[in-house]
Order: C-alpha cells, then structure tokens, then sequence
C-alpha cells in the first residue's frame, strides 16, 4: 500500500506509523559550484614576488585581485561531481568560474617592467674645462620580455601556492646599447665642435637654476643618424624633486611669474638656433606667445607642456650631441660632430601686422609699468644648401601677441553724473 493510500484508509485512523520515502533535492549551484573557483582565486591573490636579476617587486593581494574577474556559467556534462542516483537533478547545474583578464594582466606586466627593467645606456661625451671631448662608457642591460611575461603570468598565477608567497622569475633579455663604446672611440678623433650660440637672461636665482638643470640634461647625449631629437623626450620629469624651482613662463601670450621650471625655453631657443645653423632638418618649432627682445626675432623656439615640443632630425650620416655652458645670467649651446658641409642662409625677419596693447589689455606681470611691445607676424625662411643643391627650405611664421605692464599712470576717474 501506498503512502497517501496509507494515510486515507480506515485502518489508518489513531496511532499509526507510516515510512516516507525521502529524495534529496540538488540546487542549480551546489557547493561543487564553488570548489574550483574557490581554489584559483585563493591562487591568484597569493602574494607574488616577481624579480628580474637582483631587482624585485612584490605585488600584494589587494591588487591581485584585481586582475580577476568572476562569471556564473553552466557545468557542461561531467565537470562537477555526479548527483547520487535517487535524488533529485535540477534541470540545470551551474559553476562559478574564476579567470584571470587578459588586458588587466597585459597592463600589468607592462608596470612591472616600469621597475624591474635596468635599460642599456648609450655611450655618451662629455667635454672638459678646456673644451676637449672624452667618452662616458656604454653600459648592457635586461628588459623584461613583456609578452612572455603575461603568458607566464596567466598561467602560473592560476596555479594552487605551496606557501604564503610565491616568486616568480620574469623573462627577460639583454638590453644592448644603442650606441657602443667601441663605436663612440672610433668617431672620437674626428669629433670637432661645430656650431656655438649663446642666449642671454635677466638675473634670477630660480630662472638660472631651472635652464642650468635643463640644459645638463641633454649634455652629451647621442643623437644618432636618422634619430629625431625631441626636448620633452630627453629633458624628462620637472619636479621640485629633480632640482627644478618656480619661475616666469609664458602662459596664452601672458607672463606667469609661478610655473615649475619656468625659463625652459632659454634652453630649446638656445639648442634651436646652434643646430639650425648646422643645416640639421627641423622637425616641431613654436613662437612663443610674445615677442622677447633677447632671441632673434623670429627665429625663438618655445616649449611648453602638454603639447608645445621642439624637436629636430639628425639627417646625416654622423652622430651628434650638444654640450652646455651655463654662467649667472647666459646659456652657451656647443654642437659637436663631424662638420656637415651643409650651407645655411637665414633671411631677415619680415614683419607685419603690427598691434599695439589695447587702452584695457590687463597688465603683465613680467613688463614694468609704461613698457610695451607691439603683436605682430614675423616671416623668415632658413636654406639649407649641400653640394650646391637645396636640401631643406623652411619657411618660420611667428605670430607674437602686444603686452605691455600697464599705463605709467592710472586712468583717469570719469566723472561723476550729474545730480537731478
């Protein structure tokens, strides 16, 4: 006899017993769904310390974490354990699945690499008080090979840990300098100072900190043939950190009197107009926002971030580097190689479209009261000639703003309306 017919008999009326039959009922997610997620993320937040010859870096489990994500998917036939035969199966069964994301991992082999990457260092010049060249020796490198990094990451992260941390040797391969000692002594004898220009600067203790740490930073380095110079590139990070101070820039064609390193562009105009003369091919050039009296009209080269670069193209077969002189209140430029051959005719500046500073033009910080120097356009052009033939024409427009400090006397007050 049956349960329910067990229940509704008369025999079943007063005490009785009756046996049910029980059948487990499985859930779509059951504990099983979790086992294998549980594993792999307990893996991949393991603490990892990644190391690359003597340098390391370890990443902690917070940031791990981050690199995975977590997706309910469903079990295909056989990845989670049988339902015991009798009970009840859902129609469905599903997984927790724990991933480490491609794009996250890739990004984060490239940060590391940030660190743990020791670059191999061109030979470099330098020059002596008495202006005779000598060699700063290259040096080999390691860079991380970034995309077996990430491989190596995707796979080993998801790994069980044996311990409370893991290590991790990083791929890695010789970083070789792009410029050689041995290729640097070869062009040594030859090397001659070919073009020298100097730029002047009012006096000022932060002014002159700030164009004498710029300047040094490009003293000596290598512009290979084919290579293209950019000041930003080369001059790296302005910081306080680096040596850098607050000084007088130029702004939207006004004076800022508090930027971090400002006078830069003494730098890149000086750097300008020693290689310009030397017939190299100019690649970024910009006026600055006003006309300043101490460069050569029309032919300055302002530099401002982001954005504003100077850059120029080594277009001969020799290498090149530049080397500073910085006094109180002067920069001197020297570049050095192997004479070019190259002529280099600069025009007179051509000016037109002269404005003077409007009656209320707001007063610039930088001008004494009553000082003032008219906007205009400026026109020049720069022939490079080699073998007779004409190798570069550069045409260099520069549109400077008026600016002035002001009336030497304040308006006057209108008068008062009359009283009804």
């Amino acid at each position: 006899m049956g349960t329910v017919a067990a229940l509704l008999s008369a025999e079943s009326l007063g005490d009785r017993e009756v046996t049910l039959r029980v059948r487990t009922s499985y859930p779509a997610i059951d504990a099983s769904g979790f086992d294998d997620a549980y594993v792999r993320a307990a893996a991949v937040v393991t603490p990892v310390t990644v190391h690359v010859e003597d340098r390391t870096f370890t990443e902690n489990a917070n940031y791990l974490a981050s690199l995975l994500t977590i997706d309910l998917i469903a079990a295909k036939p056989g990845e989670l354990p049988a339902i015991p035969q009798g009970a009840i199966a859902p129609a469905d069964r599903f997984r927790y699945q724990v991933s480490l994301v491609n794009e996250r991992v890739a990004s984060w082999s490239a940060a590391l690499a940030l660190v743990l990457d020791h670059p191999g260092r061109s030979a470099k010049f330098k020059v002596s008080l008495e202006g005779v060249p000598s060699i700063v020796p290259s040096e080999s490198g390691v860079k991380v090979d970034q995309e077996k990094l990430r491989a190596m990451a995707l796979d080993e992260l998801v790994r069980p840990a044996t311990a409370a941390t893991r290590d991790l040797a990083a791929p890695a391969k010789v970083d070789a300098p792009a410029y050689t000692t041995e290729q640097a002594n070869a062009l040594l004898p030859n090397l001659v100072r070919t073009s020298t220009y100097t730029t002047y600067y009012p006096p000022s203790v932060s002014r002159h900190t700030n164009i004498s740490t710029g300047a040094s930073q490009f003293d000596g380095v290598v512009i290979l043939p084919g290579q293209t110079f950019s000041f930003w590139e080369l001059v790296g990070p302005i910081t306080v950190e680096r040596g850098y101070m607050y000084a007088g820039a130029i702004i939207n064609n006004r004076s800022d009197e508090n930027v971090i390193g400002g006078g830069l562009c003494q730098v890149s105009t000086t750097i300008f107009n020693s290689i310009s003369r030397q017939g190299y091919d100019i690649v970024e050039r910009h006026a600055h926002g006003y006309y300043i009296d101490r460069y050569p009209i029309g032919y300055d080269a302002a530099v401002f971030q982001p954005g504003v670069d100077f850059k120029w193209r080594n277009d001969t077969a020799n290498p090149v580097f530049i080397w500073s002189w910085s006094g109180d209140t002067s920069l001197t430029i020297d570049t050095w190689s192997i004479p070019t051959g190259r002529t280099v005719v600069i025009s007179d500046a051509f000016q037109k479209n002269f404005v003077h500073p409007a009656a209320d033009q707001p007063a610039d910080p930088a001008f004494p009261k009553g000082v003032s120097v008219d906007g205009r356009d400026v026109f020049k052009t720069r022939t490079v000639y080699e073998n007779g033939k004409v190798l570069h024409q550069d045409f260099l427009a520069s549109h400077y703003a008026p600016v002035w400090g002001g009336p030497l006397t304040p308006p006057a007050a209108p008068p008062e309306a009359p009283k009804p």
